[in-house]
Order: structure tokens, then sequence, then C-alpha cells
């Protein structure tokens, strides 16, 4: 846009008009700032795998599924009729022997009226005696695999429960054991150690680790726990990480690093409430390895050192069976 710039009066004449470009003009809009929630979904692909399987397989060989009474994925309770098997196998082996008592009771009579030599009867009588014996053979295999079966249900059903307990016992305990620590006073009149600088952090990064190990992933809560007693080695908590650091070990069938963990509970954390669990759980290592008298030795100091804990009865009882 083009504007005529007079340099004199109104007239204008004999003066010089100088014609400027004015700058074009920017096209702005404002807008006042605001906060927003931005919500980005990815879709991916996954397959759930379940907590556990049981492959459920017939305890006698050759016998097939007659009819699966539930579908997949449906809940099913204790007691249940799952399926039910296919008789046929079991009936035509009754029926053998069956046969075979019958060819005896009626073979019996004629070798008594002397009609066939003590030989024909013997191996009748022989014969009877096997199948019966076969047959109670696979009747006591079956019966002893479902109570093999029953027993680990049973067994991993208490270390379940026993773990539970544990890790209960352990948050209930360190609900008294923070604030204790915090106000007792060192025996000897050394000040006190100075306080994390972010409890509710570590307190989060322990609760972790505990996590991982409740769902399992044993790896993950060793990694966890390491981490934790690394950072916080004064840390009230210490003590119990050491001690479930150890746990985790266990749990992956490492007795050597779980003992090499536990040591560091009876050693260093000799005082905590921890400590006789450790010395029980090391001779449990020492015993699986095959070093009965390290696992003694380990009871015993356990029993001397710690006489009215609860893990030193255990101990007490253990040593009776040995």
């Amino acid at each position: 846009m083009a504007v005529a710039a007079a340099l004199a009066g109104c007239s204008g004449k004999g003066r010089n008009v100088v014609e400027t470009q004015a700058p074009a003009g920017v096209l702005t809009k404002t807008v006042p700032a605001r906060s927003a929630e931005i919500v980005l979904s990815e879709v991916y692909t996954s397959e759930i795998q379940p907590y556990k399987e049981n492959d459920i397989t017939p305890a006698a060989s050759g016998v097939h599924i007659d009819r699966i009474l539930v579908d997949v994925g449906s809940k099913v309770r204790e007691g249940q009729l799952l399926l039910t098997l296919d008789p046929t196998q079991y009936n035509q082996q009754m029926v053998q022997l069956r046969t075979l008592e019958d060819d005896y009771n009626r073979l019996l009579p004629v070798y008594e009226a002397g009609g066939i030599s003590t030989q024909q009867i013997e191996q009748a009588k022989a014969q009877l005696d096997l199948s019966t014996q076969i047959q109670r053979q696979a009747e006591e295999i079956a019966r002893l695999r479902g109570q093999i079966e029953t027993l680990s249900y049973e067994l991993e059903t208490a270390k379940k429960r026993q773990q539970d307990f544990y890790l209960d016992l352990d948050t209930r305990l360190r609900k008294f054991e923070a604030p204790a620590s915090a106000t007792a006073a060192d025996p000897s009149g050394a000040a006190p150690a100075t306080a994390s600088a972010d409890p509710a952090k570590e307190s989060q990064e322990y609760e972790a680790a505990l996590n991982q190990f409740k769902a399992g992933k044993y790896k993950d809560a060793a990694a966890g726990f390491a981490a934790f007693v690394q950072k916080y080695p004064a840390s009230s908590l210490a003590p119990n990480a050491q001690y479930w650091l150890g746990n985790a070990w266990y749990a992956q069938r490492d007795c050597k690093r779980a003992i090499e963990a536990q040591s560091v509970v009876t050693t260093k954390y000799a005082d905590s409430p921890k400590a006789p669990d450790a010395w029980l759980a090391m001779a449990t290592c020492q015993q699986e390895m095959g070093s009965a008298g390290a696992a003694r030795r380990s009871l015993e100091s356990l029993i001397a050192k710690y006489p009215s804990a609860p893990a030193a009865e255990t101990a007490r009882e253990r040593l009776k069976k040995k």
C-alpha cells in the first residue's frame, strides 16, 4: 500500500514528495494458554500365559479319555468331575483275569478226579496267580501315583502358604521397626545413624522388589534386593532386603548364592530379627547341597545364638531327625 508523505504545506508546489512502502501486515491470532491431557493409545498383540499348568494324564498306560465335561477356560471347583476315562482296556483286563479264574476253577475238580496231571493244574494256577498279581500291582501303582500327585500339590501349597505368611509377617514387622529405629538410642552412646534423605522412596524401592518376589519373579526380585542393599546399606530395611535376597536366590535353586546372601545377615545384621531365619535358611541350602555337617553346624549355631527364637525350635526338631 503506497502512502504519499508531503514534506511541505498543503500547496505542495515546488516541494519534493517521497513515497514509502509501509510494512506488510502480519496476520496473527492470539490464543490463551491452557493445560490439557493428551491421551496416546497403543494396540499390542499379546498372549496370556497361565500362572500354572497341570497336565492331567491317567496313571495307567493305555487308558484314554472318554468324555471331557468342562470347556477350556471354564472355572472349576475342588472335587468337580472334569472327565471320564474309557473303561474298555480295564474291562478287557478284568475279562481275561476272570477267564483264567474260571479255567482254573473248572480244571480243579478234573484234577482232583485224576483227569489231568499235576503239571497242568499247577500251570493254570501259576497263570492265574501271575495275572492277579499284575492286576494288583497296576492298581497299587495307580494308587501310589495318585498319592504322590496329591502330596506334591499339598507340599507346593504349604510352601506357598508359608511364603505368604513370611511376607505378611515381614510387612507387619517393618511397621514396628521403622519408628523404633528412628527413635531408639545406640547403647554405646554413639549418635544415631543419619536417616535416609527420602524414606518414602527407600520404602517404595523395597516394596517394589518384595512385590516381584510375591509374583514369583525371583530373578527380578534378586536384582531389586541386591540394588537396595547396595544403595541403602544403613537402612533399617537393609537386613530384610538381604534376607529376601537369599530367598530369591534359593527360589531359583541357586543355593550357593543363597548361602552367601544369608551369611551377610548372620554377620553384618546379627542383631536383626531376620538373623535366626537366615541361619535356618542356610542350613536348608547346605542340606540340599549334601553338606550335612555344615547344615548341622548352622542349626547348632542358631540354637546357641538365638535359643528363644521360633527358628531355634525348628532347628531343634531338625536335629532330632538327623
